[in-house]
């Protein structure tokens, strides 16, 4: 009797394992390719894109946001179970691999302590200390804005003495604007902190929410990875199948390597330029350190963004040591954009710092700045794509291009 192929084998251990779905057999191709979730994003990516270019941008824009707003609380609980599966796995499979049962609970147990620690410590040590920032500037915003008045009158004085034809009448006008903009910029400014702390308070709980679906989810990992496995060889042939597992392997990496690579660069950020910071004397340097940081997760336009509240709050406290936080604001900024950040990015996404500075570039003109977050790797993937498929086309056609 012939001996069946391995291909050949694994269709017929996929047929069982459907007519069983308890049994815990995988075919070897399923076993190596199970990062069905990963493959989700670049496919939402390019569906927006396409979307972008055939609908128009405003009303595209505005059913996107209504869609967000509905299902962002399961944006969070996908966003948490993508980011704390890989390490549940290890420890399912390092720590726990000669339990029969209850490893996958384990695994959870642990991993979930530790996420609910960093959690902890944040809203323990860190959110009480930035808020008391922030209540230390509300408290010197209303000596800047009088200190800043008085500076203005003064010279609007000064310039009255110099009795020069429709001067005096064109500062008095001036004068005037001025005080009325400055009034509305501060009536607007406390009308942007109440809605920016409605949006943080709505983000709290659809994070808390975020994470008892990311439970759910994690749970039923396994079954739900079955079923979408199942469903991919029910509509694609088995070579289509087999590249969409090997695509949903490589994007779940990358996107990981990504996100952990912000995670750490933005971090690396954060606590050296704390320490800057404390050392120069410049005022609340925590709060400053943890907008750096933040704003740093996002490529490129990130520390820019990140720089101008930051020099704006160091006028407000302490004119003074504006000008030393903003030279520190260029060279980190540089020393991460040039050095540190393409270094990290670089290696975890396999694409050199000219495609990640084009990528963000395109993507935060696009989609603003969670396209200049997900570009880098959505053209990671779209890379290992055209590589691909170039290969082939050239292995078809026996050629070989230096």
């Amino acid at each position: 009797m012939a001996r069946k192929k391995k291909s050949d084998i694994a269709i017929d251990e996929t047929i069982a394992e459907m007519k069983d779905e308890t049994t815990e057999n995988e075919p070897p191709h399923e076993k190596k390719h199970s990062s069905w979730a990963a493959f989700t994003l670049p496919v939402i990516i390019v569906l927006i894109i396409i979307g972008r270019l055939v609908f128009g941008y405003e009303t595209f824009k505005s059913e996107l946001s209504l869609l967000f707003s509905v299902i962002r609380f399961l944006v969070w609980g996908f966003a948490i179970f993508f980011v704390l599966s890989p390490f549940i796995g290890w420890f399912k499979k390092r720590v726990f691999k000669g339990l029969k049962h209850g490893a996958n609970v384990l695994a959870m147990l642990i991993v979930y302590l530790v996420f609910f620690g960093i959690l902890a410590a944040i809203f323990v040590w860190l959110v009480p200390m930035i808020l008391s920032n922030m209540v230390q500037i509300s408290q010197e915003i209303p000596d800047w804005v009088e200190a800043i008045s008085g500076l203005l009158t003064r010279f609007y004085e000064w310039v009255a003495t110099l009795n020069v034809p429709g001067l005096t009448d064109w500062v008095t006008n001036t004068e005037l604007g001025i005080t009325d903009k400055l009034a509305n910029s501060f009536g607007e400014i406390s009308v942007h902190i109440l809605t920016i702390s409605l949006s943080i308070v709505r983000g709290v709980m659809d994070f808390i929410i975020g994470i008892v679906i990311s439970i759910y989810m994690l749970i039923e990992r396994e079954g739900l990875t079955r079923r979408i496995r199942k469903l991919t060889y029910t509509v694609l042939d088995k070579e289509k199948a087999d590249y969409a597992a090997e695509l949903s392997t490589f994007s779940g990496k990358i996107f990981r390597n990504f996100i952990y690579g912000k995670l750490v660069d933005s971090a690396i950020i954060g606590v050296v330029s704390y320490f800057a910071l404390l050392i120069m004397g410049a005022p609340v340097p925590l709060l400053l350190a943890v907008i750096m940081g933040i704003t740093n997760m996002v490529p490129t336009i990130g520390p820019v963004i990140g720089a101008i509240p930051c020099i704006i709050i160091t006028l407000i406290l302490s004119p003074t040591a504006a000008l030393w936080v903003l030279i520190y604001t260029v060279i980190i900024q540089l020393f991460d954009g040039w050095v540190l950040g393409p270094h990290i990015l670089g290696e975890s996404v396999g694409l050199k710092p000219f495609y990640i500075l084009a990528a963000v570039l395109v993507g935060g003109g696009l989609f603003g700045i969670v396209g200049a977050f997900l570009a880098t790797p959505t053209l990671a993937v779209v890379q290992h794509i055209l590589q691909g498929y170039t290969a082939k086309k050239l292995n078809a056609k026996k050629l070989t291009v230096k």
